[in-house]
């Protein structure tokens, strides 16, 4: 019997020694450095930015969403299928992927929500959303740590006269999207999006205001994700208009915008993350990447402040538009031909070598 047990104990440990492990019982959230993504995004790029020392990517599904915006709202094969081939290669390359729909049925803006979307009126459009993120679930539940997380909402702007139960209620939106999600997968990471809040008469207020709407979810493997687009006169400038060029640091908005204002304009989310013991994700920063030396210290020091508040970071984005591509020229807007290097690439790369 002794001898039996020997037996049995070795080869148990051949077993484990040969590749097989215990799936752990939950993928909980990791520190990330990385960037977002198109779907159209080829294997060559994911080998690159593994090069690059990137360790995570947000993928985002603005052009081909996952379902159809029109009636009769169908599924989007081909988005599903592309969400399959990118977790593959991702994981041949180590690169962790945040999986982000971005656009739903009821929403009219592809980059962002609005808080006046018809989304926001009917309860139809949260079924929508439910039934992607019940394919999603189903999906991807038994990949490993390849998926980083799940992000329920990209940007949502919640009205200023927003009602608890009812279809402007996203915090019943995010309850609901989190049951879904668990009768699926139990192990994987949900990203809960702060949102803008709107104002009356007033511009819709940042994504670290809007961490205030939030309440507490009945989940232990949450991660709160919000956008750092501040000061928008320098962020966006010549995005959507020409516009007179604006330097970082200096006067913008109203206000002096260095390093010192950066911190205090994030504090609260740090101060939100360490009270309710969660990790925060920067889910989108970044300025046109022609702002030059301005724009480069700009992105140096959010940089610098996410590090010491100890919060993840995706940069926006990566070979998806010339406006932000780093490999581009950094002082000339008209020239978009990517280059070897450049001062913005070189930035990036120093700030993925912490994820070593």
């Amino acid at each position: 019997m002794k001898q039996f047990y020997i037996i049995f104990l070795l080869l148990t440990i051949l077993t484990f020694s040969n590749g097989c492990q215990i799936e752990p019982e939950k993928y909980y959230w990791e520190t990330t450095r990385g960037v977002n993504i198109g779907i159209d995004a080829s294997e060559q790029d994911i080998a690159d930015l593994s090069e690059w020392g990137a360790n995570h990517i947000r993928m985002s599904f603005p052009v081909e969403p996952f379902m159809e915006l029109e009636e009769p709202y169908n599924f989007v094969e081909s988005s599903f299928e592309k969400l399959d081939i990118m977790l593959d290669i991702c994981e041949k390359y180590n690169i962790k992927v945040v999986i982000d729909p971005h656009r739903y049925p009821g929403t009219r803006h592809k980059w962002t929500m609005l808080s006046n979307d018809e989304f926001w009126n009917d309860f139809k459009w949260h079924n929508k959303v439910l039934a992607i993120w019940e394919r999603i679930a189903k999906q991807c539940a038994k990949r490993g740590e390849v998926v980083a997380g799940y992000a329920v909402t990209n940007e949502p702007a919640v009205p200023y006269n927003t009602e608890d139960n009812t279809p402007s209620d996203l915090n019943l939106l995010y309850k609901k999207a989190i049951e879904v999600i668990r009768k699926y997968d139990t192990k994987h990471t949900i990203i809960i999006s702060s949102p803008r809040m709107g104002v009356q008469g007033q511009d819709d207020k940042d994504y670290v205001y809007g961490l205030d709407y939030l309440i507490a979810q009945d989940d232990d493997n949450l991660v709160y994700e919000i956008h750092m687009y501040k000061p928008k006169s320098f962020t966006h400038q010549g995005v959507w208009e020409e516009s007179e060029f604006v330097e970082y640091p200096g006067e913008i908005d109203g206000a002096y915008w260095d390093i010192e204002k950066v911190r205090s304009h994030l504090k609260p989310a740090r101060d939100f993350a360490e009270k309710h013991g969660v990790k925060m994700y920067v889910g989108e920063f970044s300025c046109p990447r022609w702002t030059g030396d301005s724009g480069n210290k700009w992105l140096a020091d959010v940089i610098q402040v996410y590090e010491e508040y100890g919060f993840s970071w995706a940069y926006h984005a990566y070979r998806e538009h010339t406006l932000w591509d780093a490999e581009a020229d950094n002082y000339d807007a008209e020239k978009t031909e990517r280059v070897k290097t450049t001062p913005r690439k070189e930035l990036l790369i120093k700030a993925f070598s912490l994820n070593q």
